[in-house]
């Protein structure tokens, strides 16, 4: 650029523009098919109406409580309890503190895809 090279420059600039975009449509796409699959399995397991709801607010925010849960999908914090226990025992979320209390879950396989960005 500042040898007035700016053909160049604005060649460099576009192909980086360029892979950015190939990598988002990439993730995007991960992310849709990861969706897709994760919905398909709460079609299969019979799942209650909320946990739907919260797949789709996972996706959004990879982390949750139980508390937020109850909040999101207008539920008792013992009906949020379990359904965040079903999605544990599907594999979709991990709990991430190790607490008894206070309990963070992940969706790790949302963590590592937003962590690829």
């Amino acid at each position: 650029m500042q040898n007035g090279d700016w053909a160049g420059w604005t060649g460099l600039f576009l192909d980086m523009i360029a892979d950015q975009s190939a990598r988002l449509v990439d993730i995007t796409g991960r992310l849709d098919t990861l969706h897709h699959d994760y919905s398909k399995l709460l079609v299969a397991e019979r799942a209650s109406n909320v946990l739907p709801q919260l797949l789709d607010e996972l996706f959004s925010l990879p982390a949750i409580t139980v508390n937020r849960a109850a909040r999101v999908c207008r539920v008792t914090f013992r009906a949020a309890q379990f359904n965040v226990e079903k999605l544990v025992s599907l594999g979709i979320l991990a709990e991430h503190t190790g607490r008894r209390r206070n309990r963070v879950y992940v969706v790790p396989q949302l963590i590592e895809l937003y962590g690829s960005i």
